[in-house]
């Protein structure tokens, strides 16, 4: 991401004990409000952090008739604010978070409401961003099909968003499907039997998911678990089959499982939400989601702490 959080001033936020290192806030408007908009201070006589969240989240937008990108000194400035916002979401209870969403989309101008929505996607919705959140993005899009402000263009893409977070949820059982492996044997995703299951889907073109194979095949982590049997790969091609992908296959080691969607079921049938390669799932012994959406840093961390 090109700017990082302000973990201080986040911290100063949250837990009343640092608020001395709160930064000033300096400007009002010609109706005497903070200009640009500031965080509310939480008193002293709330404590706990989830409250301390609640109280700015219900309270940020209560001084403004209307919500404009000129209330900021300049879009750097609202992405600061904005992103704050989200982090301080993330921590507050969801009622309050999706009421304060509610009042900041029946405030917004179009102005705000597009660059509100851009930095809701851009830092809740992708995995490389320090405050990813799936959950808090779902909930915030759902108030945003909601509101008279949405475009029709925003509601069809956000619609869509929403049934593919549904699909295959953590703790829901992984929906099956049939692919032929590398040696040209089929198999079913239900038919691996292991106390855990790597899922990949990738296309052998993607710099990334390149990337990401060479990542696992270098990883002590995950060499030693699959050692133990602990673990399986399993690698989707999700690519036509080609020479090139069929070489991509051959070059990865023997214990990951390198195959290819020979029936297309995956994307006729929309079994996976797969906005993005590679997609990466975590299945447990009974192929239930445990995590999803995810980096191959972050999965290597998880095991690292949880085997």
């Amino acid at each position: 991401m090109k700017r990082l959080l302000h973990y201080l001033f986040l911290g100063c936020v949250l837990f009343p004990g640092l608020l001395a290192c709160m930064p000033s806030q300096k400007g009002q408007d010609t109706a005497g409000r903070l200009f640009p908009p500031a965080l509310p201070i939480p008193p002293d006589s709330i404590s706990i952090p989830e409250e301390r969240a609640s109280y700015i989240v219900n309270n940020v937008w209560l001084p403004y008739d209307s919500l404009t990108t000129q209330m900021f000194e300049g879009i750097p400035s609202m992405e600061q604010f904005i992103v704050d916002y989200f982090a301080i979401g993330a921590v507050a209870d969801k009622k309050s978070f999706s009421n304060s969403v509610v009042t900041a989309l029946g405030k917004s101008t179009p102005d705000f409401y597009a660059h509100f929505l851009d930095f809701a996607e851009m830092y809740l919705d992708h995995s490389n961003s320090p405050i990813y959140n799936e959950d808090l993005y779902a909930l915030f899009v759902g108030q945003v099909l909601r509101s008279s402000v949405v475009t029709y263009a925003d509601s069809i893409r956000l619609s869509e968003r929403l049934t593919g977070y549904a699909k295959n949820k953590v703790g829901d059982i992984a929906a099956n499907f049939s692919i032929r492996l590398s040696d040209s044997h089929k198999i079913s995703l239900h038919d691996i039997a292991s106390p855990l299951t790597i899922l990949i889907f990738y296309e052998p073109e993607c710099e990334t998911c390149i990337e990401t194979l060479d990542f696992i095949k270098s990883s002590d982590v995950f060499l030693t678990l699959a050692a133990e049997q602990k673990v399986k790969v399993l690698c989707v091609d999700m690519s036509s089959e080609t020479r090139s992908a069929q070489s991509a296959r051959e070059k990865c080691p023997t214990w990951m499982m390198m195959g290819y969607e020979s029936e297309q079921a995956i994307r006729q049938q929309q079994l996976y939400y797969l906005r993005t390669f590679p997609t990466v799932f975590l299945l447990d012994q009974d192929n239930r989601v445990l995590l999803r959406h995810l980096r191959v840093d972050q999965l290597e961390q998880w095991l690292r702490n949880n085997t």
